[in-house]
């Protein structure tokens, strides 16, 4: 039980820790672009880097899911006794996850079409 929640919350912190490096990222290039610096290259792959980062984290986190959803199914199909204390935690832990995964996507679906439009906005201005 201690164990799940340990990994559930590592896991989300490094979610969240990769998503503050993309972000920052994202605006370390969108600087490079407006100065026309030299390393806009250089930050456009620091960026594309991170957010395949971000994007396997969030796979993992997606996978996590599944696996889950498959023990609770497992617990569910077992119907006994002792099973069902575990059924109730994991069952909740799923709960969770899933919820806290449909609030990060969505923010961040925001977050990027933000990120987009101002990267769009940047490559425009700088272009002469």
């Amino acid at each position: 039980m201690l164990e799940l929640a340990l990994i559930m919350f590592l896991s989300l912190a490094a979610r969240d820790e990769a998503a503050v490096r993309y972000d920052e990222s994202v605006e370390r290039y969108i600087e490079a672009v407006r100065s026309n610096a030299e390393d806009v290259g250089k930050r456009r792959d620091e960026m594309g880097a991170l957010h395949v980062a971000l994007r396997a984290i969030l796979e993992r986190e997606r996978m996590r899911e599944i696996d889950l959803a498959i023990d609770v199914k497992a617990l569910r199909d077992a119907g006994t006794a002792e099973a069902d204390e575990e059924l109730r935690v994991r069952d909740d832990a799923l709960r969770a996850l899933r919820s806290e995964r449909e609030r990060f996507l969505a923010r961040r679906t925001v977050i990027e079409r933000e990120q987009e439009a101002a990267i769009a906005a940047a490559l425009s201005s700088s272009t002469p």
